[in-house]
């Protein structure tokens, strides 16, 4: 439980054997990796990095954006 993910996440602790077993899971399971392939991110479609650089570049750095008073 706790927050969302996208469904490749094995929560098993500090525990060597449930780790060394949820790697036996991820690697060889093919229903879990049958999920985890058909799971739709959470995260959205992962170009936000993209997408905020493309809105950045549009940005003119003059002294109104450097100025930190309040306005």
């Amino acid at each position: 439980a706790g927050r969302e993910t996208a469904g490749n996440l094995i929560d098993v602790g500090y525990d060597r054997g449930r780790i060394a077993g949820a790697i036996r899971t991820a690697l060889f399971d093919r229903e879990f990796r049958r999920k985890v392939r058909r799971r739709r991110s959470p995260y959205g479609d992962g170009r936000a990095g993209e997408r905020t650089a493309e809105i950045l570049a549009g940005v003119e750095i003059d002294e109104r954006l450097l100025d930190k008073r309040q306005v």
